[in-house]
């Protein structure tokens, strides 16, 4: 009974270092974090360009903020589909953060959302972590 009570201790403390280990490297890459690093073919907006950049085609746009883990682990996949979609569809990131009325305006209420603009009316929205076969789907029934 003693060497289990051990072992599930060991068991427990290795747990625990695990996850503050884990902790520590997701806070640098958290702090590590610049959206400037981001493919140029992703279209950033703000407050003054969101209306104008969502006129006209298929737009993608991302709403995400430098604290959301699942918005950090999708930008890889929109960097992805900027390039897929180049010439197709704009795909376009904005920051919660900093564009608090755009995102009240649309009513997003969790992130990540990623919502498909067609000439500038709202057809589909996407909210959390898909896989990016799931999201050029979404994009391409409506180019």
């Amino acid at each position: 009974m003693k060497i289990v009570l051990i072992i599930v201790g060991i068991l427990l403390g290795l747990f625990v270092i695990y996850f503050i280990i884990n902790m520590i490297v997701y806070k640098k890459r958290m702090n590590n974090y610049d959206e400037a690093d981001e493919d140029s073919k992703v279209i950033k907006l703000n407050e003054n360009n969101f209306s104008s950049s969502i006129q006209k085609g298929v737009v993608l746009v991302d709403f995400w903020a430098t604290w959301c883990k699942p918005c950090i682990m999708i930008a890889p996949i929109i960097r992805d589909l900027a390039d897929d979609m180049d010439g197709k569809a704009k795909v376009c990131k904005l920051d919660i953060d900093k564009n608090k009325k755009v995102a009240q305006k649309l009513r997003v209420r969790s992130i990540p959302t990623l919502i498909i603009f067609k000439n500038g009316k709202e057809v589909d929205r996407i909210v959390g972590v898909k896989p990016k076969r799931a999201l050029i789907k979404s994009i391409e029934k409506y180019l």
